[in-house]
């Protein structure tokens, strides 16, 4: 098959998903009569894989221009789009600009799918787990450690770590090199966040900040940057704080059924003190105390004003339940 014939059906492939049931085995049958398009290996790359990151959002201009260039070459402007979204030098008017004079030359068809994937929206029912069962390994697995529920501290074993839950949204900084992305628990990107993520930077090369973003303003975080004034902005910028709660380095991995940094907690959470920046008014440390009763934990739950997380000194970081971990909530 040509370059033209593989994007024509990478296309119909995406419409198809789009208009399917919730069959899951349906919809993996479809992608694996397509395993050989490496373009439709590359879109769901785009869309899914972290590590590959952009601060843009499209908005559709109010006068649309349809063009009628060809599939490949389009191909190659997309590619050279991307490379220059992930520019961030270039600002959000550059950005834009480059966007709307690049679908300017796409077909509608073209236009649907690229805006979707320069927004991370595809929206076609396929998770990151379903494209690793079929291109191995694409897409960087990555999740926070969640916590099993604990309905009273009678069967809690001691010595354990316990800090108060935080009332916020779940957050992850996750550092590569000079790059920083900042997820929720769901992998929902809030770029607007990265200039807390990149106050870790001269003591972090490579790992996952775990925390919780809290603040007066957060349900702004739930529109788009555009939507958001500069004021608003500023103010949620200025009010905003990051607590880190624990850490993981991506060369500590050990791949099991998911990912896991074997180090004991006990560690990890010297490390967390070390990297923390000191004297930043939106970073803090989350209060962590070892406790040793019953009698103790029962009066840190009961001053907590939404419960405590515990951890044992031992337990691991795995980015799925941890055995090791118990959220106490009120």
């Amino acid at each position: 098959m040509t370059h033209e014939l593989y994007l024509k059906q990478t296309f119909e492939i995406l419409e198809q998903l789009e208009t399917m049931g919730r069959d899951r085995k349906q919809r993996t049958a479809l992608l694996v009569s397509a395993k050989d398009n490496l373009f439709l290996k590359k879109m769901f790359k785009f869309c899914y894989d972290w590590s590959i990151d952009w601060d843009f959002y499209y908005y559709e201009p109010n006068t649309k221009i349809v063009g009628n260039e060809s599939l490949n070459e389009n191909w190659v402007r997309f590619l050279n789009l991307i490379t220059q979204l992930r520019n961030d030098d270039l600002g959000f008017i550059k950005h834009s600009t480059l966007a709307v004079e690049f679908m300017s030359m796409c077909s509608e068809l073209e236009q649907k799918w690229y805006s979707r994937i320069i927004n991370r929206e595809l929206s076609v029912g396929v998770s990151w787990a379903i494209i690793n069962n079929i291109w191995d390994d694409l897409i960087p697995r990555w999740g926070l450690a969640v916590a099993s529920s604990l309905g009273s501290s009678d069967n809690v074993e001691y010595p354990i770590f316990a800090e108060p839950v935080v009332d916020g949204i779940r957050m992850g900084i996750v550092i590569k090199g000079d790059d920083v992305v900042v997820y929720t628990d769901n992998s929902r990107k809030y770029p607007i966040l990265k200039f807390i993520a990149k106050e870790f930077l001269p003591n972090v090369k490579s790992g996952i900040i775990d925390g919780v973003i809290t603040s007066p303003y957060l349900h702004y975080l739930n529109y788009k940057t555009k939507s958001i004034t500069k004021e608003i902005l500023d103010e949620l910028c200025k009010s905003l704080i990051f607590v880190a709660t624990d850490y993981f380095a991506f060369d500590a991995f050990y791949k099991v059924t998911d990912y896991e940094d074997k180090t004991p907690f006990v560690k990890r959470l010297e490390k967390l003190k070390q990297i923390v920046p000191i004297h930043n008014v939106n970073i803090k440390l989350n209060e962590c105390v070892l406790v040793k009763t019953k009698e103790e934990l029962l009066r840190l739950y009961q001053k907590s004003k939404h419960g405590l997380t515990l951890k044992t000194p031992s337990s691991t970081y795995i980015n799925d339940f941890n055995s090791n971990w118990f959220i106490w909530k009120k």
